[in-house]
């Protein structure tokens, strides 16, 4: 979710496609849009906790899933409605998630927001924030019941408050709660190696990214924007080039090398800069470092400074009167005269 300065243009002109940013920073009105929504969200959301909540669940007998309760809105029961106590359940435990969830999301947005870093192209990403975190607190719940990491049992019979807490947590930590659902299953449902996707050759992992060559392996120092191309194996478009722990401009081609936009940050000084190549899971990793140089004798041959004449050469600007040919000079007598 940083933000960095929109790049400059190449010394050509014209603008690389790697350089181009897919998101802008929040404006005000939209920082605060997006603030006062979630305000809604959670003042919305702890009220549907409170009308869920079946009070008289726990002193009832005899209750079963098919047995009917009343849901009632702001104290009215003509905008209530009847609901199984099963459906009562499932939907006190969606909400609950989406309310863990909140916590996770408002906590990542005034992060973001008091260090200035919060980006248009994450706005999707706390829209549907909560709504994940429902499905999923559905899914945990109904594998709980089912008995897959508890005895379930009649609704009278459950713990409440193990239950809301269990959805709460699955909400907040989302990424964990995923990752335990996939031990569990990856161990039900576990194969032989070589089987499955490997045998049939349809792995979804991506590949770990390799660095063989990087075209040019020197640069000069400069102030604009510089492309390099990365030669390796296994980049995807979802991979990046990073200098110095920040993520560049990076551009998969045709030929599947990359396509990297060095900003005038990563080149204003001399020495090796290291560059890495990062591809997002599933699979995929951090490649090794590719050393690049930055110096002033890039590009010149026989090193020497590019844009230096021969008559200043030795540092001097005064031009030579009479040069000598070389047709004048005597014969070499292998340094005796």
């Amino acid at each position: 979710m940083a933000i960095d300065d929109s790049p400059e243009k190449s010394p050509g002109g014209e603008l690389p496609a790697a350089a181009q940013r897919p998101g802008q920073p929040a404006t005000s009105r939209e920082i605060l849009l997006l603030g006062a929504g979630l305000i809604v969200l959670c003042l919305v959301l702890t009220y549907l906790f409170l009308s869920l909540w079946p009070t008289d669940l726990s002193s009832a007998k005899n209750v079963s899933g098919d047995s009917e309760t009343f849901v009632t809105w702001f104290g009215f029961q003509k905008m209530g409605f009847p609901t199984k106590v099963d459906a009562r359940l499932l939907l006190l435990v969606m909400v609950t998630g989406a309310l863990g969830s909140f916590v996770h999301t408002a906590t990542s947005f005034s992060d973001f927001v008091g260090n200035q870093k919060l980006s248009t192209n994450w706005v999707w990403w706390y829209i549907l924030r909560p709504f994940i975190a429902m499905a999923l607190s559905s899914i945990f719940y109904v594998v709980i019941r089912a008995g897959f990491m508890t005895g379930g049992g009649e609704p009278n019979t459950l713990n409440l408050f193990g239950i809301a807490a269990m959805a709460g947590m699955v909400g907040m930590f989302s990424k964990q709660a995923t990752d335990k659902l996939s031990e569990v299953f990856d161990t039900l449902f576990r194969t032989a190696p070589g089987g499955g996707d490997v045998q049939r050759k349809q792995g979804l992992g991506n590949p770990a990214p390799v660095i063989h060559t990087v075209d040019p392996s020197t640069l000069p120092p400069a102030s604009t924007p510089a492309v390099v191309t990365i030669k390796g194996s296994g980049f995807t478009a979802a991979s990046v080039a990073r200098v110095h722990d920040h993520d560049c401009p990076t551009l998969l081609n045709a030929n599947g090398d990359l396509s990297v936009t060095l900003q005038p940050a990563d080149l204003g000084r001399e020495g090796p800069l290291d560059l890495l190549v990062f591809t997002p899971p599933p699979g995929g990793g951090l490649s090794a470092a590719a050393r690049l140089l930055i110096s002033v004798d890039a590009g010149s041959p026989g090193g020497t400074v590019a844009g230096t004449n021969d008559d200043e050469i030795d540092g001097c600007a005064i031009p030579v009167v009479n040069p000598t040919g070389d047709e004048a000079l005597p014969a070499a007598r292998g340094g005796v005269g």
